[in-house]
């Protein structure tokens, strides 16, 4: 992991191997979204309440910008999108 000053601010650069939450809800639910389309609500479960949960969870509370309203509308739709299919299920 490296920080780094850019364009009067900073980057962060993490490894292909970091996990980072955000991304895995937004792939959870498109699979969650996929097995539905097949008709498959039992394996569309478990993609669904992932994506759920960590949509739920507040991103970098106490903090503004307008990247950080950026990531909260794209979690909240997350979230919005993994209630529904829960719903269908």
């Amino acid at each position: 992991m490296t920080l780094t000053s850019a364009s009067g601010g900073y980057l962060l650069q993490v490894g292909d191997d970091t996990w980072i939450d955000r991304e895995s809800a937004a792939e959870a639910i498109d699979q969650a979204e996929g097995m539905l389309r097949s008709n498959n609500w039992k394996g569309a479960w478990a993609p669904s309440n992932i994506a759920a949960i960590t949509a739920r969870q507040p991103f970098l509370v106490g903090e503004e910008g307008e990247w950080i309203s950026r990531e909260r509308a794209r979690l909240q739709s997350v979230l919005l999108r993994a209630l529904d299919c829960l719903s269908e299920i």
